[in-house]
């Protein structure tokens, strides 16, 4: 209640704001009085409010001023659960099949939190008043829309921070020895924000990609850092697009500092980190629980030993040994690259060794009997995520999840998880696996505009 009002002394003194609050409405104005609450009340529910709704609210002006009313009504319905919640109920009433069809006005809701990370524009509530977004056509037409603006591009590129958790490479602590700036980690991330953003537009730009394209985005600062030096310089003090098809750089997602530094220790490469990464996040294997109570702290890095021999050492006893079996031949085909993300030919001394291989698993567990796809190094592994089908459903799965909001089987109906997932999925293959089919199939999908009544009624 305290910050209801807190909002409703800031609109009620706000000179921007007066006018659309009525400001000029006389006290025994009812007329008015009744534009300011369904107007008011149509932005904070994102539909137009019921006539038992505007009753309740015109309560609050009963024998008070129009300005007290009015602050009145504003500071409660900014507590609403209208304005809090995004409702997804459909009509109340329901079909013989006991499906719900979502109301324009919910559609809306959808597509833009979805999309854009705010309400409804006007565009999109004429839409729904118009009942212009009842089919697969209104949809494209929406969400194309949508997709132009500035503020989609900001929402994947949460979605790409969170997809591969870089996040964290804000605050990862790093070794105080060597130059790295808050301006580097924010050109990182920036690097993969618009790469990702690039995929999604590209009518041609595969799920495939987001590991194999021979290009990335860089400023010179970046490419400075990266070491991309002489003929290989970034020159423009701006983002711009750059061929990395000569080698400087592996291809997609792998290659990029933000994914590189983040995952990483303050002073080593720490192969386990990007290793769980591909596993949970590219190929969504289930990996084992890490046993309670086990230190999972290295030992001290041996003079002249290298980070694989460091981590090899750790790992081959029990229990360590179950668990990094599945990722250390991952993350150590990541090796030629240091814990900045810089490309390194040696270490402590060593031509640094990248082979290492995928043991192929199902469930949990290791594939009986086991099953090692083998790597030279990180461009092998950037070969085999860009065509294993596992990873397009693992990207499906985040996508839906990151559309709908449910995060595994546990919350969702099993039948309704399969159901959307495959509808995805195909659409997606009938398009060419191509990232912004993934993303319509998610808004194509029954899952978008109806819910089905659950066994308990």
């Amino acid at each position: 209640m305290g910050l209801g009002e807190m909002v409703a002394d800031w609109a009620m003194g706000s000179d921007s704001i007066k006018g659309q609050l009525g400001a000029n409405c006389n006290d025994n104005d009812s007329g008015c009085r009744d534009g300011f609450i369904k107007k008011l009340g149509q932005r904070v529910a994102r539909e137009p409010l019921g006539d038992e709704q505007v009753q309740r609210y015109q309560k609050l002006f009963d024998g008070q001023t129009f300005k007290d009313g009015a602050y009145a009504t504003i500071a409660a319905m900014v507590q609403s659960p209208y304005l809090l919640y995004r409702r997804e109920l459909g009509p109340l009433n329901r079909n013989q099949q006991g499906n719900y069809q979502l109301t324009g006005y919910e559609v809306a809701s959808e597509l833009s939190y979805f999309l854009t990370n705010a309400p409804p524009d006007d565009t999109l509530m004429q839409a729904a008043q118009q009942n212009r977004l009842s089919s697969k056509d209104d949809i494209d037409r929406e969400a194309g829309r949508l997709l132009g603006t500035d503020a989609a591009q900001g929402v994947f590129g949460h979605f790409v921070r969170s997809w591969i958790d870089i996040d964290r490479l804000n605050t990862k602590a790093k070794d105080p020895n060597v130059t790295f700036t808050d301006d580097t980690r924010q050109a990182m991330l920036e690097e993969t924000k618009r790469f990702f953003w690039d995929v999604m537009n590209n009518p041609s730009g595969t799920i495939g990609d987001l590991f194999s394209a021979r290009y990335t985005y860089m400023n010179k600062a970046l490419g400075d850092f990266y070491g991309l030096t002489g003929d290989k310089a970034v020159t423009s003090d701006g983002f711009t697009k750059v061929d990395i098809s000569d080698g400087r750089r592996v291809p997609g997602l792998l290659g990029q500092g933000s994914y590189l530094t983040a995952h990483a220790l303050a002073d080593n490469s720490s192969p386990v980190q990007r290793a769980f990464v591909v596993r949970e996040r590219f190929l969504c294997n289930d990996l084992p629980e890490v046993p309670t109570n086990l230190d999972t702290n290295l030992k001290p890095q041996a003079p002249n030993a290298t980070s694989r021999e460091r981590y090899a050492a750790h790992s081959s006893q029990e229990p360590c040994h179950t668990c990094h079996q599945l990722m250390d031949p991952v993350g150590f085909s990541f090796e030629h690259y240091d814990a900045f993300g810089r490309y390194r030919a040696d270490e402590a001394g060593q031509p640094v060794d990248s082979s290492g291989g995928i043991p192929i698993m199902k469930g949990p567990e290791l594939v009986s009997p086991a099953v090692t796809y083998p790597l030279a190094g990180v461009e092998d592994l950037a070969d085999y995520l860009s065509q294993a089908e596992e990873v397009r459903a693992c990207i499906i799965n985040n996508l839906s999840y990151f559309g709908y909001g449910i995060a595994n089987d546990a919350k969702w109906n099993e039948d309704d998880k399969i159901c959307t997932d495959n509808f995805i999925r195909q659409e997606a293959r009938t398009s060419g696996n191509t990232l912004k089919s993934a993303l319509m199939g998610v808004l194509h999908a029954p899952m978008f505009t109806n819910r089905v009544l659950d066994s308990d009624g």
